[in-house]
C-alpha cells in the first residue's frame, strides 16, 4: 500500500477504491489503471499509469488476496508503520514525494504534466502545491540554462 502511494501518488481513497473492486480496472501488462467518473475527487474519469514497481505491489496485493482494510484504517495503518519506523509525515505525503519524482524524471517539467500524473483537471494546484524542487534539482535547472 504504501510502495503504491509512493510509486503513483494515488490519494489513499484511490487505492481503497482499486482494492476494493479487487483490481478489475487495472490491467498489468500495459500498466494503465481506470477510475470511472465519481471515484476521483475531481469527480470526472481517470487514467492512471503504472510503473513496473506499482505493478509489482499490485501484484503482490492481489495474489496474496490481502482482504481491503476500511478506508480509514490506511491512514492508521501507515501512522504505526511510521512510528515504528521514527519517520514523520501523513499518508498524502506521499503525492508531494511523487509530485517532486516526477518533476525531476523529466528534463523540462511542465505543471500541466505533473498536474496530469496526479489527476489533476488544472496545473495551477500540482505547481503551487506538490512541487517541491530540492537543492539538487535547483542546482541542475541554473548549470542547464542555455548559453
Amino acid at each position: 500500500m504504501v510502495e503504491l502511494a509512493y510509486q503513483t501518488g494515488m490519494r489513499r481513497g484511490e487505492i481503497h477504491w482499486l482494492w476494493s473492486k479487487a483490481w478489475a480496472t487495472v490491467d498489468l501488462r500495459t500498466g494503465v489503471a481506470v477510475f470511472p467518473a465519481g471515484v476521483t475527487k475531481s469527480r470526472q474519469s481517470d487514467v492512471r499509469y503504472l510503473n513496473q514497481p506499482a505493478r509489482e505491489s499490485i501484484r503482490f496485493l492481489s495474489e496474496s488476496q490481502a482482504p481491503c482494510p476500511g478506508k480509514d484504517s490506511f491512514s492508521h495503518k501507515f501512522e504505526r508503520l511510521r512510528d515504528r519506523l521514527g519517520l514523520i509525515g501523513r499518508f498524502h505525503d506521499f503525492r508531494h514525494t511523487f509530485a517532486s519524482r516526477v518533476a525531476r524524471s523529466a528534463a523540462h517539467p511542465q505543471p500541466k504534466h505533473i498536474a496530469v500524473a496526479l489527476g489533476h483537471l488544472t496545473p495551477g494546484l500540482a505547481d503551487r502545491v506538490y512541487i517541491h524542487p530540492d537543492a539538487d534539482f535547483q542546482r541542475q535547472l541554473v548549470e542547464n540554462l542555455p548559453d
